[in-house]
């Protein structure tokens, strides 16, 4: 009896072995809900019970006795009827994250989760759900990968959950012997044994054969996030018979200034007796009258949406994998809300997608089923004396296959059993994506509350200087002002020279400029108040204010994205950048993408008012 694996199968408490005529349970790592299909005889079966969705179906295994371990616990989604037989298929508990509901929106100042993933998904899972999970299942995801907000917006928690272990590079489970869900880093777990591909040892039931995949394999990400409000200005010029004008954007509001007047505004096919009327569609406005010749005297001040973006890229994968060629791949996630999370998930799927996966599909013999006690998500080691490339190679188990009576266990491994984001098993997700983008928040809530928060510093950027040393005949080591004049006398004051600014770098080439100190104010082209007390940027009527160079690092600036935080005043700002330390100034639009014209290696911003307004924070982002 010790070699033959033995099996109880119970549905709705109730003894169906004798009933049943073989299983085959798949469990699953994250992306999917773990599933038993039991083939049973309609004879036997029709007289302990009569069979229907949602029953509760439980499965045992084991050598020594038939309930040595629990394998299974689920219930019942479909039942198919053949001449002398069911067949049966049952979901894991895990199921019941699908069919649960959630709207909530996780904000880290307010909440007791405070913006950690583990704790999110701890929430989701018990109290959303009504499934276990605890300490000892769900491991803690730290402090360091922190959300802002979390959204959670009449969708199901599956989805939820799924997108929490994306963020992170995580992968989550359900347990029927333990009967808790489980939420860890991919191969958490190490099992002590290893499987034996060829040689004298070998335990694996047909030889592996491995796959090297770069067919999703991206290098450079553009990642979106959800939409935010853009404030900007257009100057359009008359000549007394153009009445339609296009706009770079579509409107969401609009004012419009003819000659300085104020105009009468309405919605095309809708208002009458309006100076002008907006075509949404069509991104233009059309004047009842057109108005007179003169050189931007029309202003055109709106709002228009566009996504938060970030761009990341590999290098090492550009040079390594594509020859040099970038693969570029744009995402959007409309849950993110702030850049912060933005780089947080750019970050984790940069690093998962930008180098090839590995996968096999192993057949392990019935001896190493019974001896390692594998579960999904567990890391093993693979000695593979077939494939010496492939020999001592960790892997993870993403897939599990196991039958009764004995077949050899199936496991689907790799460093990421991957699919498209969006393949057919996606269609219920991405339309449930879709409505919820279309749903807006009615209920508004207030919360007024004290809060202390320890701030991590972090690091702004480096600069790097030179100083010309050419005046001096020989200098004194270690000596930071003295020279030796070749006549037994040094000098200590001989003149090095000026330092010079020799390289600027930030990290993420992201410039921010949060006004708390002067250092990149260019002084002689700024009126405006730099104001370092209450750090922001204060214009009063037509001023404006300009950097000094911000960025410099000797690679060739094509592009860059400008995000200025205003306070008020947003319809009065104009901004410019120069990629060649100022030879050259752009006019971009805050928040959107900017090609230079220009190319440099010297980055400059500059902000001109025609009224008064009030920045908090301008963001240069070079892609």
């Amino acid at each position: 009896m010790g070699d033959q694996k033995l099996s109880l199968v119970k549905i709705n408490s109730i003894d169906v072995t004798k009933a049943c005529t073989n299983w085959m349970i798949e469990d699953t790592a994250g992306e999917e809900v773990g599933y038993a299909q039991l083939t049973l005889r309609k004879q036997d079966i029709d007289e302990l019970l009569t069979l229907s969705t949602n029953q509760l179906v439980e499965i045992w295994r084991g050598w020594t006795s038939a309930t040595d371990t629990k394998r299974f616990c689920g219930y019942i989604a479909k039942i198919e009827s053949y001449l002398g037989y069911y067949v049966v298929t049952a979901y894991n508990k895990l199921w019941q994250a699908i069919r649960a509901n959630v709207n909530r929106i996780f904000i880290a100042e307010n909440d007791a989760e405070a913006g950690k993933i583990s704790e999110i998904f701890k929430t989701l899972v018990t109290t959303y759900a009504g499934l276990n999970a605890d300490n000892t299942s769900i491991q803690d995801s730290g402090g360091v990968f922190i959300l802002d907000r979390f959204i959670c917006k009449d969708t199901d928690v599956f989805e939820r959950i799924l997108a929490l272990a994306d963020a992170l590079g995580w992968t989550f489970y359900y347990r029927a012997d333990t009967d808790k869900v489980y939420f860890e880093p991919k191969g958490f777990t190490t099992n002590s044994n290893a499987i034996m591909n060829g040689g004298a040892g070998s335990n694996v039931a047909q030889p592996i054969v491995w796959h090297e995949d770069i067919s999703e394999l991206f290098n450079v990400l553009r990642l979106k996030g959800s939409r935010v409000l853009v404030e900007t200005t257009e100057l359009k010029s008359g000549n007394g018979s153009t009445k339609t004008f296009t706009l770079t954007y579509v409107p969401e509001s609009i004012k419009v200034y003819v000659g300085g007047v104020l105009q009468k505004g309405g919605i095309a096919g809708s208002t009458s007796g309006a100076d002008y009327t907006v075509d949404k569609p069509n991104a233009s406005i059309t004047f009842a009258v057109a108005p007179p010749s003169g050189t931007n005297n029309i202003e055109i001040r709106y709002s228009y949406t566009t996504p938060l973006a970030i761009v990341r890229r590999n290098d090492e994968s550009i040079s390594k994998y594509t020859n040099n060629i970038p693969v570029e791949k744009t995402i959007t996630i409309n849950d993110i809300t702030t850049r912060d999370d933005m780089i947080v998930r750019a970050n984790n799927l940069i690093n998962i997608y930008s180098k090839p996966f590995h996968t096999a599909k192993i057949y392990l013999r019935t001896q190493a089923e019974k001896d390692f006690n594998l579960f999904v998500g567990q890391k093993i080691l693979v000695r593979d004396f077939i494939h010496s490339n492939y020999d001592n190679t960790y892997v993870i188990i993403n897939r599990m296959r196991e039958f009764w009576p004995d077949k050899p266990l199936e496991l689907d491994v790799g460093d990421k059993e991957y699919r498209l984001a969006y393949d057919v098993k996606d269609i219920l997700f991405r339309l449930k994506r879709l409505e919820e983008q279309y749903i807006e928040t009615t209920d508004i809530v207030t919360v007024v509350q004290d809060i202390t928060k320890d701030e991590l510093a972090n690091a702004r950027y480096l600069l790097v200087k030179t100083r010309d040393v050419s005046s001096a005949t020989d200098a004194i080591w270690d000596h930071p002002n003295a020279t030796w004049d070749g006549t037994g006398v040094y000098d200590e004051y001989f003149n090095l020279g000026d330092f010079t600014t020799a390289r600027i770098i930030w990290p993420g080439k992201l410039i921010t400029e949060e006004f708390c100190d002067t250092v990149f104010k260019d002084t002689a082209n700024t009126t405006a108040t730099w104001d370092t007390t209450n750090k922001q940027l204060i214009f009063s009527g037509s001023q404006q204010a300009q950097s000094l160079r911000v960025y410099d690092d000797a690679t060739n600036i094509t592009s860059a994205i400008l995000t200025a935080t205003i306070s008020s005043g947003a319809d009065k700002l104009t901004f410019y950048l120069s990629a060649d330390d100022g030879m050259n100034w752009e006019e971009v639009t805050n928040g959107t993408t900017h090609i230079f014209t220009n190319t440099g290696q010297k980055l400059k911003w500059k902000v001109i008012s025609y009224g008064d307004a009030v920045i908090t924070k301008i963001e240069v982002q070079i892609i």
